[in-house]
Formats: C-alpha cells, structure tokens, sequence
C-alpha cells in the first residue's frame, strides 16, 4: 500500500483571487468585480502579476484540503509543523493501530537494498506485535502506542489556503526534506494535481521551490543524533520550565480591558485598575476570561522549555494552533536513548517495553552498519522516545486554551503533567489571576466531555483550586 495525497480545491480560485487583487483599485462593488472577473487567462496574467509584486496574501483566498492516506507518522509530524492550517488527525488514543500498517522505504541505493528492506520490516513487524502484546496485556492503547514506530501509517486532513501550501510544499521539495524520499514524493504529487486545478498556485511553488535550492545545504551527519551508538537506553521524565514573561500578566490584562471597555487612556486604566479592591479585581478577572473574545488575555506572554517530551506528547502540544513553537528538524527530531515510560506498566509488560526500546537501537545500528542512509533510519523513532528540547510561547488566551484542554482528566497524562506544571508556575507569578486557570470544568463551571467526562468533576475542581497545587499534586484525582 502507497502513501497517498488527494488535493480538494475550492471552486473557481483564480476568479475570486483575481477579483481580491482588482478590489483595491477598481470602481464597484466587490460583488461586481467578482462577477466580471471571469475571463480565466487575464484572470492567472493578474494574480502571477501581482505576486511578483509581493502582494501574495490575494492567494489565501484560494483553499485546499489535502486528504493524506495511509503516509507515516513522519508526514505527519512535518505537516502539521505548520501552523497556519486547521488538521483532523485518526487518534492513536482511541483507535487500535495493531494492523494498521506501515511504511517501508526501498532502499535502492544500496547494493543490500534486499537485505536492508527483509530487516527493517521483520523489525516493524516485532514492534507492531510488541504493541499488540501490550494490548492483550490490558494497557492501554494511549500507553501501548509508545512502542509504535514512526513508519505506522496515519491518515489526516488538511485545510489551508494557497500561500501555506506554497510554503509547506517547497519545502517538501527542497531543503533537508527533500532527502526523504515519502515526503518528496508526496509534494510532487501535490504540485502535479495543482497543475491542473491551480497552476497559478504549481508554478508559485516551483518559483519558490527554486529560491529555496540556491540556498540549500546538504545534510550533514553531525545533525543525525538518531545515528549514534548508544550502550544504554535511559527512562527520563518530562519536566517543563517557564523561561520569561510579560510582568504583572494580570494587571497587564485588566489595563487593556479598562482601556477597551471603558475608553480610557493608559495612565488613566492604571489609576482605575490601581483603585481596586481584590475582589473587584478577581471579578475583573473573572469578567475577562468568560469573554469568548477576550483580545485582552493576548497582551500577555510566556514563553516555556520542555525537556524530554515524546513524540506522542509532542503531537498533543504541536497541535495548538496559536503559538510559536520551536522543534528540531525531523532529521535531528528524536533522541532514541532516552524514552517515557507509562505508569500503567506492569512487571511482563514493563520487560517487554523496555526490551523494545533496547532492541530498536540495537536495530539502528546494524542498519547504518549496512548502508541505509540517515533519512530512512528516522523511520526507526518510536512515539515514546523523546524530543530533547522544545520551546513555546504563548499568549495568555493561548494558554486559557490550552490549560483548559490539556489539565482535564481526560486529556492524555503525559502533556497533562506538563500543562499542570505550567499552571503551577503561572499561579507563582501571578496567583490572583491565574487561580482562575484550570480545566474546562473549573473555568466553565461544566464539564463540555458528555458521556466521555471522567466523573469526577467535584474532586478536579477541588484540587485545582488548591492555593499551592505543587503541594497537592500527590493526590490528583
């Protein structure tokens, strides 16, 4: 089975883009231009000239959805690294991935491409079969997923407008990516279907799938982390710390909501918030975080390190749209020493996991000795190795979302013990404000999970309500 694409446009791109880049300097309305805006030819000479220009944003007007079947999990984690899309991913959580399948790369450029390919899925095969041991063992499919290999296959939308996918497929074409022979293939079958629905769109990308090769570099081995030869495999933990932030977050926030509200200028919103008492502050506060809209919660920022997060985890934390994360590249992406290890293991299954873990290096290592080349070795990742460091930053409304998101009872443990650890460090800047932080059911006052709530609503809301949440995270619920 091949790693497929499918792109899915919108109807008549060119003509809605061209009528964009006509509205600015052409009399009528903008339901007129659109509807004399329907010779095609003059149409794509309009837009090609207007880009060359430098004005590409007519092109968001254009979007796609790109359906991805059957493409590992290494596509995956490259495309949705780009933020400006929204992404439906089938869940490792909830579905039982233990005949999924997997990706196989061909290995032709090496004399031992026979004997290269026979290892390499004899090894995928043993670590699918590890899986579903875990699986008949009672752990659970969130748990038993660590030991999947970033080769599993995933299947996703995608839906973005044209000036990201400019982006995201040049890239696909060019740089380091360009060396994984899955995610070339793939963005060449975009750009192929987009000749024919958009070839404005094709011929950008080839435009900037050229800038890009005059700057490329070639991949350098000292980048290959995956390919060292480790004597150990380490158990480690994640741990997250917050590196800097916008002082006084809450007062910052509530300024701008005086200044917005009640149109006062910013000495006079510092007077006025200044005036205050704590509990006119705490329903200030209050008043702000129930505002669907809350554009003053983004004044804020806070920027965090994550060590040692699985690529699982990392999956969970990428998939938050609004903020700006820094990830290594694919080809540095994983440490395969060092690995989570799910609490829910017991004695047989911690020995098979472990043996799992050992075996995968050991596997890497016979493979490199054999020729296979690094961007086939990434392959090898497995989701509970970890990403060495990661860094975020987030705005106060980012963070409302994601805490609410990720310290529910039902998201999963291992990003719950970070976005946890988060509030805890929030809560020591800025106590009043951020004791208002926590879990859907705590801000909200509900539980939004219907039949899929935990049950638990009275103790969650208890314990994140603890003044000193480090002191009480023992008993978690």
């Amino acid at each position: 089975m091949n790693s497929d694409v499918m792109v899915i446009c919108n109807s008549d791109p060119a003509r809605l883009c061209a009528a964009s880049a006509r509205v600015s300097t052409t009399k009528g309305t903008a339901r007129e231009i659109f509807e004399t805006s329907n010779a095609l030819e003059s149409n794509i000479s309009l837009i090609n000239k207007v880009v060359a220009s430098g004005h590409d944003s007519i092109i968001e007007h254009t979007v796609f959805s790109l359906v991805f079947s059957n493409v590992s999990a290494i596509v995956e984690q490259f495309i949705i690294g780009f933020r400006l899309a929204s992404y439906t991913v089938k869940s490792r959580r909830y579905v039982d991935f233990g005949d999924i399948g997997f990706y196989t790369p061909d290995f032709s450029y090496s004399e031992h491409f026979s004997t290269l390919k026979q290892n390499y899925n004899e090894h995928m095969s043993y670590l699918f079969s590890v899986y579903n041991q875990l699986m008949r063992l009672g752990i659970n499919k969130e748990d038993a997923r660590f030991v999947l290999p970033y080769c599993f296959y995933s299947n996703f939308y995608c839906t973005l407008n044209a000036r990201e996918l400019v982006h995201v497929v040049s890239s696909m074409l060019t740089d380091n990516m360009k060396s994984i022979g899955e995610l070339y293939n793939l963005g060449m079958s975009i750009k192929v279907q987009l000749d024919k629905l958009a070839p404005y769109v094709s011929s950008l990308i080839e435009q900037h799938t050229n800038e890009r090769n005059t700057r490329i570099k070639s991949v350098d081995g000292a980048q290959m982390s995956i390919l060292k030869k480790f004597t150990r495999i380490n158990h480690v933990t994640p741990t997250c710390n917050l590196l800097s932030h916008s002082p006084n977050p809450g007062k910052c926030v509530a300024i701008a909501k005086k200044m917005m509200s009640a149109g006062l200028d910013y000495e006079s919103a510092i007077d006025s918030y200044m005036s205050l008492d704590d509990d006119a502050k705490r329903k200030l506060f209050e008043e702000i975080i129930e505002n669907e809209h809350a554009r003053e919660l983004e004044q804020a920022n806070f920027s965090f390190e994550i060590h040692n997060l699985s690529l699982a985890g990392l999956t969970h934390i990428t998939r938050h749209r609004m903020q700006s994360i820094i990830i290594p590249g694919l080809l540095a992406l994983a440490n395969v020493q060092n690995f989570i290890v799910p609490d829910s293991l017991n004695t047989e299954a911690k020995g098979l996991y472990f043996e799992c873990f050992q075996r995968n290096n050991e596997q890497i290592a016979k493979m490199k000795d054999l020729g296979a080349y690094p961007q086939d070795l990434i392959y090898y990742y497995l989701s509970g190795n970890t990403v060495d460091l990661l860094m975020t930053t987030m705005n106060a409304r980012s963070l409302l979302g994601f805490i609410r998101l990720r310290t529910c009872n039902r998201a999963q443990w291992e990003v719950r013990d970070i976005a946890i650890s988060m509030l805890i460090q929030l809560r020591e800047v800025d106590s009043a404000f951020f004791s208002l932080y926590g879990p859907s059911c705590y801000v909200k006052h509900r539980c939004p999970e219907g039949r899929l709530q935990c049950g638990k609503l009275k103790e969650v809301r208890e314990f994140i309500s603890e003044p000193d949440l480090r002191q009480t995270l023992r008993t978690a619920p």
